[in-house]
């Protein structure tokens, strides 16, 4: 998958409640990730996490990207885990 955009769009509220003076229906959060290999034994990630707030006619209210280290050490270290544990069952 070298060099090729993969994206993740979660819904990750889809509960009602109050944008300034418009009624918010949902926010999701996107995802986008490229992987491109350096060499035989490594690769770069690159990865860009977005919160879009949308009204209930489904117009965007808020686009934030997400700049906290913590958020993506933590995705890092997730995939990581997994990267190893799926290493360890031979895949």
């Amino acid at each position: 998958m070298a060099g090729k955009p993969l994206w993740i769009r979660v819904l990750a509220s889809s509960s009602s409640g109050e944008h300034g003076t418009t009624q918010l229906q949902s926010t999701v959060v996107e995802v986008s990730v490229m992987i491109n290999k350096i060499n035989d034994t490594a690769s770069e990630l690159r990865m860009n996490i977005q919160e879009t707030d949308y009204s209930r006619i489904g117009g965007k209210l808020d686009v934030r990207q997400i700049r906290e280290p913590e958020v993506y050490n933590s995705l890092f270290n997730d995939i990581t885990v997994e990267i190893k544990r799926r290493e360890d069952l031979g895949r």
